[in-house]
């Protein structure tokens, strides 16, 4: 038990009445609000997250010892808000920009929202409108000299990494690497898993509520490099500026509680039996993966569903399963239902519009917006990133004209 959750305990222990937001006022109404408890306002004895100088600094010192980072700012907002807090910060160093294609769109977005001049670094797409490994960024780097900010995402959604080499060669030259590590926030606890690319880029964005025991929402910045000047203060002070006044005391109890809860985790033994799995059902194909506690297998969600296995999603002829150390005992349950399954060999043929070399300019406030079907949209211009969602890449940008290439991409669902 954390600091932050002690207190809270404490507070809990002492109080006998709340008068004070939010309204549940700690009672536990129904299942619901079984986490009421600990969900408080700032009190004085639990600190103020856009300004902390007690126990939430001290939260954020602790998550930075185990990162090995120079500094660590927690936000209950999710990573939206700490991708735009860290390239708020980077803009001082450089205007313009390098966004890898395959960025969730709260990049692009977080681009746009500091007057960024955005050169897309593009990627290639296979037959089934997945991303090919970005596995050289020489060519790009040696025609863009200019460009002095990179922002990259590893791992992907698959798990699916940038080399750390790589990262390296690009910081070797000068130039200052952002890294959307959403799905990698694990990556530190143990070296079953790929290298965490704290230890080699400049910021890194990991969204701790993904692969760890931390509540939705739940983020963090890491800031690797410690001679960026005042750019702790400058984050510090943008989330002050973007993140929520009323952040989730859930949440961050959550982070305080994971530092314990991940001391003794064991992904050598995860690794092991998804290997394990794989061996057992040849029938099946299997995504290649950097990072083992991803399982994506060519089979139909519905009979998972069905038995009450419940996948973090499908597209096309594949199902992905998220395996933690708090999951893995039912990882039987799911080879059970899986030896049931028959494997989806189907091939569902989606082509990725080649994204634009620059980012288009953002529409003007005043700019009429309509909604409409997208099989409509042809020849309109579109308003926002469009994209399948998850992984929330967008396909079709703000400011770019609608074609044929665009309303003919085909995944489950798009997002605006």
């Amino acid at each position: 038990m954390g600091k932050l959750v002690d207190d809270l305990n404490k507070n809990n222990a002492n109080t006998k009445a709340r008068f004070h937001m939010p309204g549940h006022s700690g009672i536990t109404l129904s299942d619901v609000y079984s986490s009421a408890p600990y969900d408080v306002t700032e009190l004085g004895f639990n600190d103020n997250l856009n300004c902390p100088n007690g126990t939430l600094k001290e939260l954020e010192e602790n998550i930075s010892k185990v990162s090995k980072t120079y500094a660590s700012l927690l936000f209950t907002s999710g990573t939206t808000t700490s991708i735009f807090v860290g390239l708020g910060a980077l803009r001082k160093y450089s205007k313009k920009i390098a966004i890898d294609q395959f960025s969730h769109k709260s990049v692009f977005e977080g681009a746009r929202l500091w007057d960024y001049d955005v050169t897309i670094i593009p990627r290639e797409y296979d037959k089934e409108g997945m991303a090919k490994p970005l596995t050289s960024l020489d060519n790009f780097i040696a025609n863009h000299p200019d460009i002095k900010i990179i922002s990259l995402t590893s791992p992907d959604y698959l798990g699916i990494c940038i080399n750390s080499e790589e990262i390296k060669k690009i910081r070797d030259k000068d130039v200052l690497v952002f890294v959307d590590s959403a799905h990698g926030a694990h990556f530190k606890f143990s070296e079953a898993l790929p290298q965490a690319l704290t230890e080699v880029a400049d910021i890194v964005c990991e969204s701790w509520h993904k692969t760890l025991p931390v509540y939705t929402g739940g983020s963090v910045l890491q800031i690797c490099n410690d001679k960026l000047g005042n750019i702790i203060n400058v984050c510090t002070m943008l989330r002050a500026k973007l993140h929520t006044t009323s952040p989730s005391y859930v949440t961050l109890s959550s982070f305080d509680e994971s530092l314990s809860l991940m001391k003794d985790v064991d992904y050598d033994n995860i690794a092991e039996n998804v290997e394990a799995l794989k061996k057992n059902n040849p029938k099946f194909s299997y995504l290649e993966s950097d990072d083992p506690t991803k399982l994506t297998i060519n089979v139909s969600e519905d009979i998972f569903v069905a038995n009450g296995i419940i996948p973090e999603t499908s597209f096309g002829r594949w199902t992905n399963f998220i395996i933690t150390p708090f999951n893995m005992d039912k990882l039987p349950l799911l080879e059970h239902v899986l030896k049931k399954a028959k494997p989806i060999k189907k091939i569902h043929s989606v082509s990725i519009p080649k994204a634009p070399r620059k980012l288009p300019k953002k529409l003007k406030p005043e700019t009429e917006i309509v909604f409409i079907n997208i099989e409509d949209s042809l020849g309109y211009i579109s308003a926002t990133d469009v994209g399948s969602y998850p992984p929330g890449v967008p396909v079709l940008f703000e400011g770019q004209k609608i074609t044929k290439s665009h309303n003919q991409v085909t995944p489950p669902h798009f997002i605006t």
